[in-house]
């Protein structure tokens, strides 16, 4: 019920400013989460103006000026500060009114589309009566592999002048960056007012990249495969979690998505029938009766379970194809990925 009401006035919020910017905005008789500890303020009234909140108090406490707009709370809805996710990939349009609907005012998209795309969808947010939170955009550097690879710090810096041009706000590095490359990219980076985020760079490690430059590491688990050397080692936990403390960094974890895939692929049976399946043998995965993935790398797109008998192959060649099938079965904004860890 709380994320319910919580959904409507969210909308209501946005919406208010997008149509009527220039009115004051009462949300009345609403419970208020400050978030500054744990308790709940009921029964409040809540005065908002251009994108300000100009009071907070008791129902009957807070004038409401004339003309101003009345959302209604009946005292069971529920207002609090937007909430932030860091780590999304947005692909369409639905998934921004769904953050929006669960109180997520701002988020982070961690990159994927092609460098024109940020500024065609700045503009269409800003033009298009939809609901959507503040987006800032992370541009992807790799040193190998996927993506633009910059291999130089000559080519290092261009990257990050090019990204700034286009309107990213965010530098995504990759782990396959070198030293240089990366200490390129984060002097060039703090030219430009710009933040570095993103994996652990092997050839670099954690915590030590976060005293570098880097201020958010974007998977808990990058620290399992740099500072830990892929080894479960609980004696060093303490110091590096004292490191990363002191190094003023942040660490969006992504807990969620390892709960999605230990849900999918914790199950030896159906594992065990896409590995006997060769490069997803859809006929063989027919006669074992088992259910297969598609591990759809691209932003927005959910890697979703198919029985084996859909026709053709699931594929496991490069991102666009791979995702040929999974795009006729997409659901339409979902944003929660198990392309990110497989991603890794």
């Amino acid at each position: 019920m709380h994320t319910t009401f919580g959904m409507l006035l969210s909308l209501a919020l946005v919406w208010s400013h997008s149509a009527h910017a220039d009115l004051p905005v009462a949300f009345v008789d609403v419970n208020v989460l400050p978030m500054d500890r744990q308790h709940i303020l009921q029964h409040q009234t809540v005065l908002v103006q251009d994108k300000a909140i100009l009071q907070i108090g008791p129902l009957k406490g807070v004038p409401i000026p004339e003309g101003a707009q009345r959302i209604e709370g009946n005292g069971t809805a529920y207002l609090l500060p937007g909430l932030a996710d860091m780590h999304v990939h947005v692909s369409k349009p639905d998934d921004l009114a769904l953050y929006v609907a669960n109180g997520v005012t701002t988020v982070l998209h961690m990159g994927g589309d092609p460098i024109a795309a940020v500024g065609v969808i700045s503009q269409g947010i800003e033009s298009a009566p939809i609901a959507s939170p503040r987006i800032f955009f992370a541009f992807k550097l790799h040193g190998g592999g996927e993506g633009l690879t910059v291999s130089t710090p000559e080519l290092a810096r261009s990257a990050v002048q090019l990204a700034k041009a286009n309107g990213y706000d965010f530098i995504k590095v990759y782990n396959e960056l070198s030293p240089p490359v990366f200490a390129a990219i984060v002097a060039e980076a703090q030219n430009q007012g710009m933040a570095v985020v993103g994996h652990g760079v092997r050839s670099v490690g954690l915590p030590k990249a976060l005293f570098e430059g880097q201020v958010m590491v974007a998977h808990a688990e990058e620290f399992l495969y740099t500072a830990f050397e892929d080894h479960e080692d609980r004696s060093r936990i303490k110091s590096v979690v004292a490191d990363t403390f002191r190094s003023g960094a942040y660490v969006t974890t992504t807990l969620s998505t390892n709960e999605v895939i230990t849900r999918q692929w914790g199950r030896p049976k159906q594992v065990d029938a896409r590995s006997a399946c060769g490069v997803h043998d859809t006929q063989r995965a027919r006669r074992l009766g088992e259910r297969i993935l598609c591990p759809c790398r691209h932003a927005g797109q959910r890697p979703r379970r198919r029985r084996a008998r859909v026709p053709g192959r699931v594929h496991q060649g490069p991102a666009s194809q791979r995702c040929a099938a999974a795009r006729r079965h997409r659901q339409p904004g979902r944003t929660r990925h198990v392309s990110r860890l497989l991603d890794s």
